[in-house]
């Protein structure tokens, strides 16, 4: 789309689509882009991997608060052997797909939480045969909106930020787990780990990225094709003497995260194609609703979406049984012993 423009204070960019979140609690302005295996080396988007690194790696292990507040424990394990394969081994129920991941570009020198410089007044500038709205924070980062003919915002609402990695660094708000996945790919076929502070889990990720590369012939040209959502966000008003955009970061991650559930088992057995049990406990949910002999259940009478996670009963008075009764039916039908098939009133235990 356009170069970097970039003067040497500023290596590290993104590009995307701009916008503003402004509320009477405070403004995020975000530019959403892309992170992006394979291809390139140099490509914004292939240098947004490399950027997309856990706090564990960005401060110090002792300054345990923010770390602890901003964000979660990362789960290691879970990434190696549930993500990572999900990114590159070939799915037979269908496309994968990461949902984007949310960075914030916050200020840190020497691994150390700091502030950004006052954000300065808007100027005009001409790069790119384009001309373009600039503001920057002293040598922390410096953005770019683009102009259209009239002086006014162009339309197509292009964006872009740079920042100055020994001031500033991006910490992951929501995805850390897929942000881990992509780096832990992009350090192994780029041979990095030891460049980096997460040279200590080489051992733990290297081996399963290259197993599941050999296993199933991966070349970085179809790795090049795994292209992960980002929106990047900063706070434009959290900056200078005073300013706390640590704390507003923390806040921002509480609201993000608060409402995050994991999906109830009734929904799991209504969407995955991932177990025999799930497709058949639909069948036997199209055949109830499908009868016309007179017989057929009313929509009211099978609850669907119980909040429980494990759930034994209906929670709705007007419902006769459940989506987890129904797959236990059918889990005892087809799976169980024979003795619940030939003797009804044969008791169900354990």
């Amino acid at each position: 789309m356009f170069g970097s423009g970039t003067k040497l204070t500023f290596r590290d960019y993104v590009q995307g689509t701009w916008g503003s979140f402004d509320t009477p609690a405070g403004r995020v302005d975000y530019v959403m882009t892309k992170a992006k295996l394979g291809g390139d080396g140099d490509a914004p988007e292939r240098q947004l991997t490399k950027s997309l690194a856990p706090v564990r790696e960005i401060m110090d292990a002792g300054d345990l608060d923010f770390n602890q507040l901003l964000q979660r424990d990362l789960d290691d394990h879970r990434v190696a052997v549930n993500l990572i394969p999900y990114l590159l081994k070939p799915q037979s129920t269908g496309p994968a797909f990461f949902p984007p991941i949310v960075a914030v570009l916050l200020p840190f020198r020497n691994k150390k939480p700091t502030v950004f410089p006052n954000l300065g007044d808007a100027t005009v500038t001409s790069h790119d045969d384009a001309t373009w709205q600039e503001q920057r924070a002293g040598n922390a980062f410096q953005i770019h909106r683009l102009l259209g003919a009239d002086g006014q915002p162009h339309g197509a609402n292009v964006g872009k930020l740079w920042w100055n990695r020994s001031e500033a660094s991006l910490v992951v708000l929501d995805g850390q787990h897929r942000a881990m996945a992509l780096l832990a790919i992009e350090r192994t076929l780029s041979n990095t780990w030891q460049d980096t502070a997460g040279v200590k889990f080489r051992s733990f990720y290297e081996h399963q990225v290259r197993e599941l590369i050999d296993t199933y012939e991966t070349a970085e040209v179809n790795l090049g094709n795994i292209e992960v959502p980002v929106t990047v966000c900063w706070f434009p008003q959290q900056t200078g003497e005073g300013s706390r955009p640590h704390e507003a970061a923390r806040k921002l991650f509480v609201d993000v995260n608060k409402e995050a559930r994991p999906p109830s088992e009734s929904r799991i057995i209504l969407l995955s194609d991932a177990e025999l049990g799930n497709v058949l406990t639909r069948s036997v949910l199209s055949a109830l609703r499908g009868r016309d002999d007179g017989m057929r259940l009313p929509l009211y009478a099978i609850e669907y979406d119980n909040p429980d996670v494990n759930s034994g009963r209906p929670a709705r008075w007007s419902a006769i049984t459940n989506v987890n009764l129904l797959k236990m039916a059918v889990n005892r039908c087809v799976f169980g012993h024979p003795k619940y098939l030939t003797n009804w009133a044969q008791p169900i235990t354990g």
